[in-house]
This record gives structure tokens, C-alpha cells and sequence, in this order.
């Protein structure tokens, strides 16, 4: 088969076209089939009652002594009495391996031009009258029917060839406008959109859900190209940086302190990107649902209470002030990453409060859910960007936050949500911001 017959054989129009021109034929065929079947066994019974006539014409006859002669073109018929024996015969009759007697659907069918149909009745003194009729017409009237009948199947079903491609050519035509539409849409114009016609049928469904399926691609799109431009901005400081550092150091001959103190900070940058990239790839990981959790019944209270003691060295030095609020509530969480979503949140109060601020991070339980919250008495976060801080790189305040990429509040939310819990972010009673991290399954 050609690749042009093959491609023309896989149309749907023309698929559905010859699937409903079948259906329709064998549809046709069937009824047509039982309605000759029908006309024949009327023409055939109508041959019988011919038949009947003769028999009775004769059996009148003889019963009045009169020659009843033969009054239809080929027939014949006899007079017998009890013992069979034949009294009179009018005609040729046929032999027995030619009569038919009965006017069946199935005699109708199988009926041969020369055969007979042949009728019987009582006659007077015990006698049988029978009457022989060829069906030499009948067979010929039925080869016509049925010649009829194969040139309305044919035309039938080149009729519903036509009609189905015409039908399912307009039918499917809004799919390949659709299709259309859909090849004409690349990465450059990810902003365009497949037209709905308003009419609410599979095609205008479709075109709806792949409109839906282009506007989180072109959000995707944009995401991506958004967190690429941002990966390059945050990365590109840290590589000049040592870069300039590197090249002083080569060209500082004589100084070993210095070349020294250039290791140490290309040393204390890499580290820096290395972290930054180890957030960058637990984040994508997140969002990406590959980060599977190990989940353990965990103690929030001792959790807090642990990461006070670390973190209280950190903000004595800092000239601020920590209080806990452990209490005692157990829930079933992935202990190493919860860790790394409170600890985020301390260091996000450390970066963002000024020396002499208190910070407070506390346990608490609501309906079955329990709540870590971190507060501070800083500046506080405005209401218009406080959905903002959970975007990548986001930094409000970047003279209060060095060393900061922006990374530790979504690596928050996203370990909260990964629990199917959620970080949100309000006003605290200390006056600066809390963040209050709310899991479910408390117990």
C-alpha cells in the first residue's frame, strides 16, 4: 500500500465515513433482505390460492359429470380416488421430484422454474382433486425483485459513502481548525489561543482544555525564564567575584598572606554557591514532586526546643533576644526537613531584625493541626508583599539581609506544603512578622 493510500485510508472522515457506510448497508441489506423475503412468501401464497382455485374449479366440474379442461397456461391436475388410482387428468402432470405443496418462506427462497406448487382438496365420493402450477413466473418475478433489491443496496451504500464523508468532513472540521491553531503555536507564541466556538460539543471542549494546557505552559515558559534570569543574576556576583579574586592572586608573587586570604575567599564563595545550588535542586525537587519524605512521629515541642539552644549562641551575638514556647505535640513529618524549614525560618528573623529585638518561635495546636510560629519584633513585612517573600530571590531589604539569596521562605512554604500543610505570613503581637507554619495530624 502507498504512503498516499495509507495516509488518505487513516483519516478519521473517511474512517467514520466507511464505518457508517457499512452500518448503513448491513442495516439496508437486512431490512430489504426481510422484506423480499416477505413479498416472495405473499407472491408465493398467492400462487397457492391460484392452485386452490383450479383444484376447486375441477373438483365442481367432475362433481357435475363436466370436462374441466385446463384454464391456466401449464398447469395440470388429476381426480384419484381412495386407493390412489387416477379417475381423469387434465394437462402434463409433473413428476414427484419437481412438486412443491407448501408456500413457505423457505419453499419461496429455494423454488426452482421447473417445479410446480401443488394443492389438493376432497372432492365428491371420496375423491382428491389436485392442481399443479409451474412457478416458472414466480421464479422469474423473483430474480427480478431480487435484482432490485442488489441495485438499492448498491446505490445505498454509495449514497451513504458520500453523504458520511461529506457529514464527517463538516463535522470534523472544527477539529482541524483546532489542529491548525494548535501547529501554529511555538515557543514565541505560546500567548496565542485556540478559538472556542461557544457551542459547547467535544471539539469546543477540547479547544478549552488545550487553551487551559497552554496557559500553564506559557506560565511554565515564563517561570522558567524568569528563574533562569534570576540563577544567572545570583550566580554571576559570586563568579566575578572569585574571579577578581583569583587574578589578584596570581598576580601577588611575593605575598603568601595574601594569596592565602584570596583561597579563603574564593574558598568561602564556592561554599556559598554550593549552597545556593543545594537549595536551588531541593526546591526543584519539591515543586517537581520528587522529593520523597521520610516520615517519623516527631516531637514539635523538643524539635523547637533543640533548635533554640543552636540557634541562641547566634542571637546573643547578635544582640537580640530568643524566647521558646516548646509544647509537647506529636505529629508524623520528615524530621530532617522540617528541621531545615524552622531553621529557615530563625535565620530569616536573625537577617531581618535589628540589635535588641526579641524573637519568639512557639508551638501551638488548633483542631487536630499544629502550628509553628516565628515571630519577631522587626520591621515587619508590608501586607502587598507578603505573598512576594515566597517568590525565589525575593529580598526586601537587601541591607539587612547579606549573604542572603532569597531561597529560605520558598524551601519553607514548599516543606510545608509537602506535608500538605501551608506557611503563611502575618503581623505579630511583638510588632515585626510571623510566620506561622501549620501542619496537619497534631496529636
Amino acid at each position: 500500500m502507498s504512503r498516499r493510500r495509507r495516509a488518505w485510508c487513516a483519516r478519521i472522515d473517511v474512517r467514520l465515513a466507511l464505518l457508517l457506510a457499512g452500518v448503513t448497508a448491513a442495516l439496508t441489506s437486512l431490512l430489504l433482505c426481510g422484506l423480499l423475503a416477505y413479498a416472495l412468501e405473499e407472491a408465493l401464497e398467492e400462487q397457492a390460492v391460484v392452485a386452490d382455485d383450479l383444484a376447486a374449479v375441477v373438483a365442481a366440474a367432475t362433481a357435475r359429470g363436466v370436462e374441466a379442461g385446463v384454464w391456466h397456461p401449464g398447469a395440470a391436475w388429476q381426480v384419484r380416488d381412495g386407493a390412489g388410482r387416477t379417475l381423469a387428468a387434465g394437462g402434463v402432470w409433473p413428476a414427484d421430484a419437481v412438486i412443491r405443496r407448501h408456500a413457505t418462506v423457505r419453499d419461496a427462497l429455494l423454488a426452482r422454474a421447473h417445479e410446480y406448487l401443488v394443492r389438493e382438496r376432497r372432492g365428491s365420493g371420496g375423491t382428491v382433486v389436485a392442481a399443479a402450477l409451474p412457478l416458472r413466473r414466480f421464479v422469474r418475478e423473483r430474480g427480478e425483485l431480487a435484482a432490485r433489491a442488489g441495485v438499492v443496496v448498491l446505490v445505498g451504500l454509495g449514497g451513504a459513502i458520500a453523504l458520511g464523508i461529506l457529514s464527517a468532513r463538516r463535522a470534523l472540521q472544527p477539529l482541524r481548525d483546532t489542529t491548525a491553531a494548535i501547529r501554529a503555536i511555538d515557543s514565541r507564541r505560546l500567548a496565542a489561543r485556540v478559538p472556542e466556538r461557544g457551542t459547547g460539543d467535544d471539539v469546543d471542549r477540547l479547544a478549552a482544555a488545550t487553551n487551559e494546557v497552554l496557559a500553564r505552559l506559557e506560565w511554565a515558559f515564563a517561570r522558567l525564564s524568569a528563574f533562569s534570569a534570576d540563577v544567572a543574576h545570583e550566580l554571576r556576583t559570586p563568579v566575578h567575584r572569585m574571579l577578581n579574586t583569583a587574578e589578584v592572586a596570581c598576580t601577588t608573587t611575593t605575598d603568601a598572606a595574601a594569596k592565602d586570604d584570596a583561597l579563603a575567599a574564593i574558598h568561602a564563595t564556592a561554599d556559598a554557591m554550593r549552597r545556593t545550588i543545594d537549595q536551588l535542586l531541593l526546591l526543584a525537587k519539591g515543586e517537581d514532586g520528587r522529593l520523597r519524605l521520610a516520615r517519623e512521629d516527631v516531637d514539635l515541642g523538643a524539635l523547637v526546643a533543640d533548635l533554640g539552644e543552636l540557634y541562641a549562641p547566634e542571637m546573643e551575638r547578635c544582640e537580640k533576644r530568643l524566647l521558646v514556647a516548646p509544647a509537647p505535640v506529636s505529629v508524623a513529618v520528615d524530621r530532617h526537613l522540617l528541621e531545615r524549614a524552622i531553621a529557615n525560618l530563625l535565620e530569616n528573623a536573625l537577617r531581618h531584625s535589628e540589635p535588641g529585638a526579641t524573637v519568639r518561635i512557639a508551638v501551638a495546636t488548633d483542631a487536630g493541626r499544629a502550628a509553628v510560629v516565628v515571630e519577631d519584633s522587626g520591621p515587619g513585612i508590608p501586607e502587598a508583599a507578603r505573598e512576594r517573600v515566597f517568590e525565589r530571590f525575593t529580598r526586601l531589604d537587601e541591607a539587612r539581609a547579606p549573604g542572603s539569596v532569597g531561597l529560605g521562605l520558598p524551601i519553607a512554604r514548599m516543606v510545608a506544603r509537602l506535608h500538605d500543610g501551608d506557611l503563611v505570613v502575618g503581623a505579630s503581637v511583638l510588632g515585626g512578622a510571623a510566620f506561622r507554619l501549620v501542619l496537619p495530624g497534631a496529636e
